[in-house]
């Protein structure tokens, strides 16, 4: 963090005029300097990977990235990956799972899942498309 201060500070008295690119990466850094969140673990704009969040594995263990929502048969067989930054909620990408399975013109008859995906939205929809869900 200290480094990214100086190196904002030293930026901006060698390159007052920047522009383009360059600026936009100045740009980045400054906002990174000045945002609270990444002292805090709960998401931050990476001047590296704007799109990665901080996420929770437990709630004693964090990381930063992305989650890879992964749907697929008996078989161990991927039939549909949605990727998030890593502070998205689980049970959400359920509805994107099912449909990108579909969209293999692959039949859903049932789905196997953990209580994170058991929220009253996801169970009208897989009603509605006659899935029978068994929560783990």
């Amino acid at each position: 963090m200290e480094y990214l201060v100086e190196l904002k500070d030293l930026l901006a008295d060698k390159l007052p005029d920047a522009e383009g690119s360059l600026l936009e990466k100045i740009n980045i850094v400054k906002q990174i300097v000045e945002d609270e969140r990444l002292l805090t673990n709960k998401g931050i704009a990476s001047a590296v990977d704007p799109d990665a969040c901080f996420g929770r594995k437990s709630k004693s263990k964090t990381f930063y990235g992305y989650k890879n929502h992964i749907a697929m048969t008996e078989e161990e067989i991927i039939t549909a990956v949605h990727v998030t930054p890593g502070n998205e909620d689980d049970g959400k990408q359920l509805q994107t799972l099912v449909n990108k399975t579909k969209d293999q013109q692959l039949t859903i008859e049932e789905v196997l899942a953990d209580t994170a995906y058991s929220g009253k939205d996801n169970l009208s929809f897989l009603q509605k498309g006659e899935i029978v869900v068994q929560l783990l």
